[in-house]
């Protein structure tokens, strides 16, 4: 089945974890996906541009745009443009404050849900905000996006994995029925190791760990190539680990 809509991508977990009892709860654990891949995916379908922001003479502070992750450039609309550095928050408040007189801004921090500009500008002009925006959220009514569709081990094997991993987790408490296939000991060893319910689990977990792994390769090859291309600077948000 193709991965291309949330009803897909729904029916291929819940065959994945072949648990009737958690249909209910599968639109719950994409969503978690998607918190998940919003604080540690950051690719180039993820990039978005904004110019809504004009500056004010003066004012240093104004509001991030809808959805905002983190910066991937800043560039101030000046003739000829300025491409705004970024400067910590401790540095930034060290070096500028509102008692200064404005000009040019050559640098730029984030505090909560805005950016300050140091120095403040002293001219109204557009602030162009290229950054990582939220993924669109998959629902009934926005059945795809571009992580779906460029992506969509990301949504499967995040969740089938830890979903599965869950089950095992929960084969550990002492109240876990005899007959559960993933029914551990005092060691952590399987009780019913031979079962073909537990066999079949272990293959499917196994599975999905080997393409998880495949799935890091490719992420972080990109990522480098990426940067190589560009000639950017690494950052360790780039790269996450899809399993932990």
């Amino acid at each position: 089945m193709a991965l291309d809509t949330y009803s897909n991508l729904k029916t291929t977990i819940a065959n994945y974890l072949n648990r009737s009892d958690l249909t209910a709860y599968l639109g719950d654990f994409i969503t978690l996906t998607e918190a998940r891949l919003n604080r540690e995916l950051r690719v180039r379908e993820m990039v978005n541009t904004d110019t809504s922001t004009t500056t004010v003479a003066g004012t240093q502070s104004y509001s991030l745009p809808t959805g905002y992750l983190e910066a991937t450039t800043v560039i101030y609309q000046s003739n000829p443009y300025c491409t705004l550095r970024f400067m910590s928050n401790t540095d930034f408040y060290n070096k500028y404050n509102t008692s200064q007189t404005s000009g040019k801004p050559t640098y730029f921090t984030i505090v909560g849900s805005n950016i300050l500009l140091g120095i403040a500008p002293d001219s109204a002009t557009t602030l162009q905000i290229n950054y990582y925006k939220t993924i669109s959220a998959l629902s009934d009514d926005n059945t795809t996006n571009t992580i779906l569709t460029n992506y969509p081990e990301l949504y499967l094997y995040k969740e089938a994995v830890r979903r599965v991993d869950a089950l095992i987790e929960t084969a550990r408490d002492a109240q876990t029925p005899a007959d559960n296939p993933f029914r551990l000991n005092s060691k952590n060893e399987f009780v019913n190791a031979e079962s073909e319910g537990n066999k079949a689990e272990l293959n499917l977990l196994k599975q999905s760990l080997i393409k998880v792994v495949e799935v890091d390769k490719q992420v972080a090859n990109g990522i480098l190539e990426n940067m190589n291309n560009n000639n950017t600077a690494a950052t360790t948000t780039n790269l996450f680990s899809i399993a932990a």
